[in-house]
This record gives C-alpha cells, structure tokens and sequence, in this order.
C-alpha cells in the first residue's frame, strides 16, 4: 500500500494582509525617492576663458592636455569647463651668478610648464564669477586641475569675458 502525500498551499487572509502591506510600503518607497520634476534646460551662464598655469610639471606632461578635454577641480570635484587649447614652457628656476651678483633664470629640462586655457559658462549674477557647478574664479586662485591622463596644482593666470 502506497501512502500519497500531497501537499496543499493554504493561504490565510493574514498572509494577504502581509502581502498588501509589502505592496503599500514599497509604492510609498517609491513615491518618495522618484525624482521630482527633473527638467534639463540649456547653460544659463556666460561663456567665458580663463589661463591656468600649472608648473614644474614632469616633462612629457603638456603632450597629455588636449583640446575637449574635460577638467575637474581635484580637491573638491567640481566641473571647472573643457580645455580650448594648452602652450609649454620649459620650467624655470633663479639662480645668482656669482660673477656680477645679478639673478638668472635657468631651465631644468626634467620639468616644463603648462598654460591650459579653460572655457567654461560662469554665472556672474553674485558677487564673484563662478562656474556652473560651483566653482568660484579669481585671477590668483589656485586650482587643483584634473583630466584625463593628467593632474596638477596651479593658478589662474587672466580672465577673459566671451561675446
């Protein structure tokens, strides 16, 4: 004699109450973290240039800049605009010549230094110009420039309005 055992689903009205509530708290778990209304909208700043020079680079580096590249603030991660065009010099550093006392400049050929020209769209509306994602721009501010390939610590040189 064979015994057959079938075993039946039996689905109670609290394995349905359970069930609703799942259902609930992740449609509400949805409604909350959906984004609102997202609109993308064209750039609301001025485009503007400004220099970047970044020395005692090692040499080789400036053949890395490359025009379209996108930059980034290293230290904080802002988006600081692409690069239009970038010029190498070789670095330079003081010394005395001890035969008259005056001070000349000497290349070290390990080195050079790169002057990126950087376009980006700036919000002028505030009291200083800041880039789009929040960067703020002043001749003399230090920038940790980051691309592609390549990193550097420099300064903003000149500031030029675009028509």
């Amino acid at each position: 004699m064979e015994q057959s055992e079938k075993k039946s689903l039996k689905i109670s009205i609290f394995d349905i109450v359970i069930v609703a509530l799942c259902l609930v708290a992740a449609v509400v778990v949805f409604m909350m973290l959906k984004p609102k209304n997202v609109t993308v909208g064209t750039p609301s700043g001025t485009p503007m240039r400004y220099t970047v020079e970044i020395q005692k680079m090692p040499a080789g580096a400036g053949a890395l800049v490359q025009p379209g590249d996108a930059i980034k603030d290293g230290a904080k991660n802002y988006d600081i605009g692409t690069v239009v065009s970038s010029t190498v010099t070789p670095f330079t550093y003081q010394v005395m010549n001890e035969e008259n006392g005056t001070a000349v400049y000497v290349p070290l050929d390990r080195y050079e230094n790169i002057e990126i020209v950087i376009e980006a769209n700036m919000n002028t509306s505030s009291a200083a110009l800041t880039t789009e994602s929040g960067f703020t721009v002043t001749v003399g501010t230090q920038v940790n420039v980051a691309g592609p390939c390549y990193s550097g610590t420099g300064y903003v040189t000149s500031i030029e309005r675009g028509e």
